[in-house]
């Protein structure tokens, strides 16, 4: 990145300067100005848009935010260094206000040609570091970020690759199958701040990974995030990616995620959404290839003032391929919440099965939960269908509970904690028992509106 603290750089009309105090290589700087060039021609998205139909985002003035990210070209990081004794991590990069604080990577990895490393390190490394590895990663990052920007849907997505400010990167060779997770802990501070993470995961073919990712942040200061994640899976690869936000009730949370699979590949995605205030997440999963599989998992739980827009697009763009979309929520006080999902099948792809199903849980009757499931069919033998649930707790299932010696507090945290159960032990093992705290602390938090 620049040596230049990012965070001098307030607004969108200063775009152009933060580009231009960056160093880096030349494709890179390309893609900012042509999405630059984009987001200039282009407007915010309105309530007017379909996808945003929702969401309305007309109170933002996007130009109070600073830039948040990397201070300098090359991050003050730890060396490579194997995990301590029992650690369950292949690696961990975690970042705080945008500069990286920890990064490790364990060397047996490293010595099979894995690159697990910051966006900034690796534009570096490229180029002082004649490793074939480091130079497969950085052509294969270039060569999904240039696919992923070749149009950009709408303003806020045009923004993020114009401006994005830290970044992390995983590339795993051909056939290297990794049992324990990778970690990345985005972790958010400051107020008015503007930060726009970019992650990138490569897989190629056979390989065998598993990311999990947190977007976290301190319990005071406004924060907008607008990432961006891009993921290729190759033939016969397989990636689980786990995605945790839980920013505080005052910061918003932007997220654009896409992920390409190849034959026979595999691409599991489990997001859990719990934190900020206003909440708009997109995951599109893309069959390329014969063969290929998506599972998309969701859990969500708004609470207080919350408004957490969700959506997934299942693509299939090969012949006898496989997705399913399984979400579920829950919704309390004052909240909102919208799941959009879509199954798209292109004329090509026949013997195509794909199912979607979002379920939601109101808690109380001020809580709101909106669900559009869509099917975009152009092709014929196919098995495709959605479906869709909302609505509150059995009284008879709480008076049951209640006859046998529940008080009506544990009645309602095992009947929620029932009807979500079903999604969390989709997750990854080592975050499961965290989402049933959350899901608990959650069911258990006082709401004052008075406060607001």
């Amino acid at each position: 990145m620049s040596s230049t603290d990012v965070a001098v750089f307030r607004g969108t009309d200063q775009i152009e300067r933060y580009i231009d105090s960056l160093r880096e290589p030349q494709w890179m700087l390309d893609i900012r100005r042509r999405a630059l060039k984009a987001f200039e021609s282009m407007n915010w998205p309105t309530t007017e848009d379909e996808e945003w139909r929702r969401s309305d985002i007309s109170s933002y003035d996007f130009d109070r935010y600073g830039y948040v990210g990397e201070a300098a070209a090359a991050p003050a990081v730890s060396e490579s260094a194997a995990p301590e004794s029992g650690a369950q991590r292949s690696g961990t990069i975690r970042f705080r206000g945008g500069s990286c604080t920890e990064l490790t990577l364990d060397p047996a990895l490293a010595q099979q040609g894995v690159v697990f490393e910051t966006l900034s390190a690796l534009f570096e490394n490229g180029v002082r570091n004649n490793s074939q590895s480091h130079a497969a990663a950085v052509t294969a990052v270039r060569k999904l970020l240039e696919s992923r920007t070749a149009e950009f849907e709408n303003r806020m997505y045009a923004w993020h690759y114009a401006a994005w400010t830290h970044g992390v990167v995983l590339c795993v060779p051909r056939f290297v199958e990794i049992s324990r997770p990778f970690e990345v802990v985005m972790e958010h501070e400051g107020d008015e701040a503007l930060s726009a993470p970019q992650v990138v995961a490569v897989l190629d073919e056979g390989a065998r990974a598993t990311m999990l990712y947190t977007v976290e942040g301190e319990e005071k200061g406004e924060v907008v995030l607008n990432e961006a994640i891009d993921v290729n899976v190759a033939d016969a690869a397989r990636l689980e990616l786990y995605s945790h936000y839980q920013l505080n009730i005052d910061s918003s949370a932007f997220s654009n995620g896409r992920a390409e699979i190849g034959r026979d590949g595999a691409f599991h995605s489990f997001v859990a959404s719990f934190g900020g205030m206003f909440t708009k997440l997109r995951m599109d999963a893309r069959l390329n290839g014969t063969g290929g599989d998506i599972d998309l998992d969701g859990l969500y739980f708004a609470s207080e003032d919350q408004h957490m827009d969700l959506g997934t697009v299942q693509s299939h763009n090969a012949l006898n391929a496989n997705s399913r979309t399984f979400y579920k929520g829950a919704v309390k006080d004052e909240a909102h919440a919208i799941y959009q999902g879509l199954i798209r099948v292109a004329r090509n792809a026949s013997q195509t099965d794909a199912y979607l199903t979002n379920n939601s849980l109101l808690l109380n009757d001020g809580a709101r939960s909106d669900s559009i499931p869509g099917l975009n069919i152009n092709t014929d033998d196919v098995k495709c269908s959605h479906g869709s649930t909302t609505g509150k707790i059995d009284p008879l299932q709480l008076y049951y509970l209640q006859t046998r010696g529940f008080s009506y507090e544990a009645a309602r945290i095992t009947l929620v904690q029932g009807f979500l159960e079903e999604v969390i032990v989709r997750a990854p093992e080592p975050v499961q028992d965290r989402l049933r705290e959350l899901v608990e602390a959650r069911i258990l938090a006082e709401y004052d509106p008075d406060q607001d």
